[in-house]
């Protein structure tokens, strides 16, 4: 992790830092705002019932929402050219499903696909699917998935340099900050916090727990009580520090 984010200093950093203005904290809440309206609701567990990974991406189109979660995620919802290479040699695909398909996508994506040939679809098709021999389970290597994402977590680079295991970390803290959060009798240890909001439960946990501390962060205590008391200013303040500009604050989220 890194020493400026980790180091005693950093909490009287966070602490000299002036609070976001009345427009970037504005700003902050809107890119919030829009990714809670594309990440599917999980907590409380009792509410997550068959919940669509997808629904928040509904009202966009197929190949933005595929681009979207391919800056964020290692991953693609298009199945590899190879398959579809494989389906037009065994005659289950024809020329002129790919032509129809073709005039479907002119139609959706004209800034892409008007004025091309639909004639070169057939010959791209047989171009990826032979570039992509040999590839994973997905029809491409793994590495060359993963250079697609243009947008990693703090832990993620943190981990990919030293081999670490902050990411886990990070997902295993926010997971049994949740269970005990919102709880339904089910807790061993139930959190004397629960009546507070949930950002605010969660720092005063931090301000006093030392797991952080003990895996490897020293100060992480301080840290979490130099936070801003509000979890939106708290962001605000935490983007200002990392130095994510402003174009990229949802993506980075």
């Amino acid at each position: 992790m890194p020493r400026s984010a980790a180091s005693p200093a950093a909490s009287s950093t966070l602490r000299s830092r002036p609070l976001a203005s009345p427009s970037r904290l504005e700003r902050v809440t809107a890119a919030i705002g829009e990714i809670s309206a594309m990440v599917p609701p999980v907590w409380p567990l009792a509410d997550y019932v068959a919940v669509n990974p997808f629904v928040g991406l509904a009202p966009a189109r197929f190949l933005d929402a595929r681009q979207l979660l391919r800056d964020v995620r290692t991953c693609d919802l298009l199945l590899p050219a190879a398959h579809f290479h494989d389906l037009y040699d065994r005659g289950e695909i024809e020329t002129a499903d790919l032509e129809r398909a073709f005039r479907e996508c002119v139609e959706s994506y004209p800034d892409l696909y008007t004025g091309r040939d639909p004639r070169r679809l057939v010959r791209l098709v047989s171009e990826l699917a032979a570039e992509q021999a040999g590839g994973d389970a997905l029809g491409e290597p793994a590495a060359a998935r993963s250079a697609d994402r243009r947008y990693r977590t703090v832990s993620e680079l943190v981990d990919d340099r030293l081999a670490s295991s902050w990411s886990s970390h990070v997902i295993t803290d926010i997971s049994r900050h949740c269970g005990l959060h919102f709880d339904r009798g089910q807790a061993a240890w139930p959190s004397p916090w629960k009546h507070l909001p949930l950002y605010e439960a969660w720092r005063e946990t931090a301000r006093i727990s030392r797991r952080m501390e003990m895996l490897g962060i020293p100060g992480f205590r301080r840290f979490a009580d130099g936070l801003p008391p509000q979890p939106e200013q708290a962001v605000a303040v935490l983007l200002d520090e990392l130095g994510i500009p402003e174009r990229h604050w949802q993506l980075f989220l």
